[in-house]
């Protein structure tokens, strides 16, 4: 199995400059239209992938040592919130402008609202990510595991289901209100049907999944064209693209696909550990130069993945210097 995980490095490669892309708006002065469809399109793909590559490598590491799952599930839990406090510090400037310097409300409101959106939602762009791990982890692993696969694919489907169906302008006074505390599709809610799909497709065979390579393929063509559909018919209702029903199905196809990839990259793992980087750090450089430098869509986008990149190849530089060990805790 180990050969086809650089396969999975690369595309959480990929995927970081596909979210770098979303966020900069990337060719949005070249063509709007061809921006939607690259980033605010194909690029939302890149979460729902880093979500199943997290269910799937927990689940793996489980399956490895199936006595001690909690211990295992408790060191990712450990693990994932220390980098959040990392990127949380990096980013405290720009958390404090928002939540403390630039708000009307009380400090004692600001703060219980702070601590409020580091559980469920976000305090820094894309930390929602981080935290939805965590709880992901916790209810799939832990908290579920006396039901089956199925079950649990079924729960946190229904979960997912209630999440994308907060995507939609819907004129419901409750809806409406549980939006204005917390904006579901970009939630700790988000993350638990690709821990479901991760481990589903841990527990697959890649023999037999090259077998029916072709039957992937189709599915994943058809997942395309439902997606396709879904928009069409969501042009209307649609607050944003973060969260559409297709998004765990089409996931799943192209995941599978994925490990039957099989290929040999210099240096993966170091591209794994960037990549982390690039998407954590991208809030702060976007944010920089979008202050100081003015820059078109299509410069931020590139001068931000040269940044995020080289700051990644620092970070892992500096971490093999003793007095800079401190600095995995990054990734």
């Amino acid at each position: 199995m180990k050969k086809n995980y650089d396969a999975i490095d690369l595309m959480k490669f990929i995927a970081a400059i596909f979210i770098i892309g979303i966020h900069s708006s990337a060719l949005r002065d070249i063509s709007p239209v061809l921006n939607d469809v690259i980033f605010q399109g194909i690029g939302r793909l890149g979460f729902p992938l880093f979500f199943v590559a997290s269910g799937f490598l927990l689940s793996k590491k489980i399956q490895s040592d199936t006595k001690n799952t909690k211990i295992i599930v408790k060191n990712y839990v450990k693990r994932i919130g220390i980098v959040y406090l990392f990127w949380l510090a990096f980013n405290w400037k720009w958390v404090w402008e928002s939540w403390f310097a630039n708000s009307t409300g009380t400090f004692e409101s600001n703060f219980v609202k702070l601590c409020l959106d580091i559980v469920f939602q976000s305090t820094f762009s894309g930390s929602w990510y981080l935290m939805s791990c965590i709880f992901s982890a916790i209810l799939y692993f832990i908290v579920l595991k006396r039901l089956s696969r199925t079950q649990k694919l079924i729960l946190t489907g229904i979960i997912f289901f209630v999440v994308a169906t907060f995507s939609l302008r819907i004129n419901n006074p409750i809806i409406n209100y549980i939006k204005n505390v917390l904006y579901l599709p970009v939630s700790i809610f988000v993350g638990p049907i690709y821990f479901a799909i991760g481990d589903l497709i841990a527990n697959d065979d890649v023999r037999t999944i090259k077998e029916n390579q072709n039957v992937y393929i189709i599915g994943t063509l058809l997942s395309a064209i439902l997606w396709i559909i879904e928009l069409i018919m969501k042009s209307k209702i649609l607050i944003s693209t973060d969260q559409l029903f297709i998004y765990p199905i089409i996931s799943y196809f192209i995941f599978s696909l994925l490990l039957t990839v099989e290929i040999k990259i210099p240096f993966s793992y170091e591209m794994r550990k960037i990549s982390s980087v690039m998407y954590l750090s991208q809030f702060s450089f976007l944010f920089l130069n979008q202050a100081f430098l003015n820059l078109p869509s299509t410069v931020l986008f590139s001068l931000t993945v040269i940044e995020t990149i080289t700051l990644g190849m620092v970070v892992l530089k500096l971490n093999k210097l003793k007095e800079f060990d401190w600095l995995s805790l990054a990734y």
